[in-house]
């Protein structure tokens, strides 16, 4: 049960990182799972995905380059799908 509520979480984190969320809302949130997270990272990457679990990891320990990342991935997210 532990585990699935993790990655609810995990997905609720994404959604704030790709949807601009400031710093000190991702700042409270890493502090709450982070501690949790490399017991799952197998099971994290096989469920989101590489690309997903490289963001999450990235904002948790290099914010400045997540922000790059995030405009990577919105770019290439509004070309797959046109948002």
């Amino acid at each position: 049960m532990k585990d699935v509520i993790i990655f609810f979480i995990l997905n609720e984190y994404f959604s704030l990182l790709k949807d601009g969320a400031n710093y000190a809302d991702i700042d409270c949130v890493i502090k709450q799972i982070k501690p949790e997270l490399f017991s799952y990272c197998s099971q994290i990457v096989k469920r989101m995905g590489l690309i997903r679990w490289g963001l999450i990891y990235t904002s948790m320990n290099f914010f400045s380059l997540f922000l790059i990342m995030r405009k990577g991935y919105l770019f290439i997210r509004k070309l797959k799908y046109g948002i």
